[in-house]
């Protein structure tokens, strides 16, 4: 009895390596599963994208999506949606702030390099105003003063309360805020709203903020809120455009907002305008 070893031959080595290979593989594509080359491209790809939308910056994170779209469809499509999404808003706020088609004049001055204009279709319950000033400061600055909403009520006489409600990312906020409204004796308006920064520097020259009511506050209001009747915000926002500098005005910036409100009752645009007239030049003022 002589024992003889016998050696497979490589081919067949190799022939049978792949096979195991495309057997491990069609059992993870059975279970909707990714491999772990796959998986771990997916954790580094969604570890950037969080880091940009903790930065701002959704227009890049949309980008890195899109080159890698197959590996979102089901896991983080939530993260995903949200990218599209934010970035789509301040793209259409961008927009809808350089493009003054169908929107009538209310109040200009030069001398304050001030302007608002206002529209509104009749019947429509939604009110449409935009804003433009000229501000001797830089875009951190103003974003500052925006960041610091819970404040507005110290320094605006028009806000009967105001509070930060939590702050998701380092770019965004949940915020609420309480208005009189200048027409006749109605009750104060409310509204809660989700609002975030997108940093499109690069490609519009711009900042962009975009917000939009929400009926699901993430803690309690102020006491304010039971006294008032809430109001309704559809997707608006503020962009923020830093100008060259001038002779005493190092830093400038052009803020322009345009809001899109229902305030929950039927307001005449004729009076909706009046009031527009008289009370921005004040909040403006205010503003400085």
């Amino acid at each position: 009895g002589r024992t003889v070893c016998v050696t497979k031959p490589l081919w067949l080595e190799a022939w049978g390596t792949q096979r195991r290979e495309k057997k491990e593989k069609k059992k993870v594509e059975e279970k909707g599963q990714m491999n772990p080359l796959e998986k771990r491209k997916q954790m580094r790809i969604v570890r950037e994208l969080r880091a940009m939308e903790n930065k701002g910056l959704m227009l890049q994170a949309r980008q890195l999506l899109q080159e890698n779209e197959e590996l979102f469809d089901g896991e983080f499509k939530d993260l995903a949606e949200r990218i599209r999404t934010q970035a789509s808003d301040a793209e259409t706020v961008i927009e809808e702030v350089a493009d003054d088609a169908g929107w009538a004049l209310s109040y200009l001055n030069d001398r304050e390099q001030f302007a608002t204009l206002y529209k509104h279709e009749r019947g429509d319950p939604v009110h449409s105003i935009k804003m433009r000033a000229v501000f001797n400061a830089s875009v951190p600055a103003v974003l500052s003063v925006l960041r610091e909403f819970d404040l507005t009520a110290t320094w605006n006489d028009h806000m009967k309360g105001a509070a930060q409600l939590s702050f998701p990312t380092p770019v965004s906020l949940q915020a609420y805020g309480a208005g009189f409204m200048p027409w006749g004796p109605f009750k104060t308006r409310d509204v809660v709203f989700n609002g975030y920064g997108v940093d499109v520097l690069d490609q519009h020259g711009c900042v962009a903020l975009v917000f939009k009511s929400t009926d699901k506050p993430c803690a309690p209001l102020p006491s304010v809120s039971r006294r008032c009747v809430r109001a309704e915000f559809q997707r608006s926002g503020v962009v923020l455009e830093p100008l060259p500098a001038l002779p005493g005005a190092p830093k400038r910036v052009l803020a322009s907002m345009v809001l899109h409100g229902d305030p929950k009752m039927v307001v005449p645009g004729w009076l909706a305008n009046f009031g527009l007239k008289v009370f921005a030049p004040m909040i403006k003022r205010q503003t400085d």
